[in-house]
């Protein structure tokens, strides 16, 4: 059994794998969450980086829970195997996290043109009076406040401009607080102030890259945690092989 020093840095490796543990458990979790939320505006976010992000997060959940029983039964056993296992799966852990950040970044920009795309294909597609079309743009408008792809003059020229009802602010008394019709009744009226002017993929952009961010976040902070853990497990993997061949 190791003594001193080591005694120290197998509880805290212990104590750091229970940390671990729950980590990946917070990471399935807010994986789970992200993934629910992105699920609702699945077709306007189009096949963007989105519902990818959060599905690798609930995979790295997994993986964490898997290595931090590694981690705590190798540190309680003093099993040097099973230490530098999971010494060993840290780091490959590390190196995904921080290949998964690099590539976040770097595709960073490809996110507004993917959900431009889709949304535009979307805007067409209920310009023409497709019933499911209108009603995700409907939906999209009122939740984030936007109107259109880029602004409330995308619903202009189309032959059904139900899909812009979602642009409406507020409803005048001859509406009879009924929203359907009200972007044609406001245009023809020219009384555009009454409709939003920002576009829903400005929107919907800044609303996605807030749960990236916060992934991002949490990702690379835990990365930092993660070299410890590192540390530790090497420091007391070395120890336990040192005192076997005293033995």
């Amino acid at each position: 059994m190791v003594e001193g020093g080591m005694s120290c840095v197998k509880y805290l490796l212990f104590a750091f794998n229970l940390l671990f543990f729950l980590c990946g458990l917070g990471l399935i979790i807010a994986g789970a969450v992200v993934l629910t939320s992105f699920s609702e505006y699945a077709q306007f976010l189009g096949e963007g980086p989105f519902g990818s992000a959060a599905t690798y997060v609930i995979i790295v959940g997994v993986i964490i829970l898997i290595v931090a029983f590694f981690g705590c039964f190798g540190a309680i056993k003093e099993n040097y195997c099973m230490v530098m296992t999971f010494a060993a799966l840290l780091i490959i852990i590390f190196i995904f996290e921080l290949a998964a950040g690099i590539a976040g970044f770097v595709l960073k920009d490809q996110v507004v043109d993917v959900i431009k795309t889709s949304a535009s294909k979307i805007l067409d597609e209920a310009g023409t009076g497709n019933t499911a079309d209108i009603t995700i743009f409907n939906t999209i408008e009122k939740d984030f406040k936007c109107c259109g792809v880029n602004g409330f003059g995308d619903w202009e020229n189309k032959t059904n401009k139900l899909g812009g009802d979602g642009c409406c602010i507020s409803l005048d008394s001859s509406l009879n607080n009924n929203r359907t019709g009200c972007y044609e009744y406001y245009l023809n009226k020219g009384d555009t102030g009454k409709l939003r002017n920002d576009g829903c993929v400005k929107a919907v952009q800044e609303w996605a890259e807030r749960y990236i961010y916060i992934i991002g976040a949490v990702g690379i902070a835990w990365a930092f945690i993660e070299i410890m853990g590192i540390v530790f497990a090497c420091c007391l993997g070395r120890a336990v092989k040192k005192e076997h061949e005293v033995v």
